[in-house]
């Protein structure tokens, strides 16, 4: 079972970091995001994970992971779905700085983390600890590496029955999108950390604009670049219909309307900015921002679509709870 598995993900992915292969019975090599090479016995026993968390439920595997990055406690999915949350130990956030001690001390097999300095990794392994980056450019990506967890953790079927679960959302926005005429495709830019970083034409934000039929303006102008710094002027002259802002942005949509420089704008004219306050791209829950953003780029060629309805039946097979609890705006982080 597991051979066939490994071959299937060889055959889909020449192109993708995971680059399998079988070593001995339960031995794996990997090749992570950096393309360092990582030996692990699988299923994995004691994982930390500081930033695929979200999968704990999705792949009911709470009973494998031993830590979790801290920005979890914050998560809405994981405080609905973890009962014990507060009793796992979060050795940091992902970045520089974890405790290495705290690890060592729960007998940590694997770290999942972002694309952290590489010497990071090293030192990790230095101390006995495996540590697997990982950074999805496009969303296929993101559904690979959810398929690498399925692997690793021993949780194959329920990794396959999420990516099915999402394949369905891709395959409905693919189906309203292909209806849109080329001339009637909208421009859109995304905003990051401060009012003038944008997504460049690398990176998964982009990908997920050219899946939901969008034409990302910033691309052509950073095409090597995840997110790159620009100007005012610049966006000015590329005069996007929709704007959507990162969610950890220090700002939200009324800072761009209410503001007299950004007037000259269509997206600020027509009041078409929006904030995604819950978009993770390491989740299978990004699907459901993609949708979300489709639907407010196209809401005509939505309307026989309630993204009420197909989120909580997502999230209710995908995480065991329903969408629709305690109210969406003040929980799920989607404006409408």
């Amino acid at each position: 079972m597991k051979q066939h598995l490994v071959k299937k993900i060889l055959i889909l992915l020449p192109f993708l970091f995971l680059n399998l292969s079988y070593v001995l019975a339960k031995t794996f090599t990997f090749s992570d995001a950096y393309g360092r090479k990582v030996v692990l016995s699988i299923p994995v026993e004691k994982a930390c994970l500081l930033a695929t968390y979200e999968l704990i439920p999705a792949l009911k595997i709470r009973s494998q992971v031993v830590a979790i990055g801290s920005w979890a406690y914050n998560d809405y999915i994981m405080k609905s779905t973890i009962p014990d949350l507060d009793k796992i130990p979060a050795p940091g956030t992902g970045g520089p700085g974890l405790n290495v001690e705290l690890l060592k001390r729960l007998g940590t097999d694997l770290v999942v983390t972002f694309r952290v300095p590489p010497e990071e990794l090293d030192f990790l392994e230095s101390k006995g600890i495996k540590a697997f980056a990982i950074y999805p450019n496009s969303v296929r990506e993101l559904i690979e590496i959810i398929r690498w967890h399925g692997v690793v953790f021993g949780k194959e079927k329920e990794a396959e029955k999420v990516i099915g679960e999402m394949e369905k959302i891709i395959r409905l926005i693919e189906e309203k999108i292909s209806e849109i005429p080329s001339a009637k495709r909208k421009k859109v830019i995304w905003l990051h950390s401060d009012l003038t970083s944008v997504a460049g034409g690398d990176g998964i934000i982009n990908d997920t604009f050219l899946k939901i039929g969008a034409i990302n303006s910033a691309a052509s102008l950073f095409p090597q670049s995840s997110v790159a710094k620009t100007s005012l002027e610049t966006i000015i002259k590329l005069d996007p219909d929709v704007i959507f802002i990162w969610g950890a942005a220090p700002f939200g949509p009324s800072d761009l309307i209410d503001n007299p420089q950004w007037s000259y704008v269509k997206a600020i004219k027509e009041k078409q900015v929006y904030k995604l306050e819950a978009l993770t791209t390491f989740s299978p829950r990004h699907v459901i921002d993609m949708l979300y953003m489709a639907m407010k780029i196209y809401p005509d060629y939505f309307k026989d679509v309630s993204f009420e309805k197909t989120a909580d039946d997502f999230f209710k097979k995908v995480f065991g709870i329903s969408y629709i609890y305690g109210g969406i705006e003040n929980v799920s982080g989607y404006k409408h």
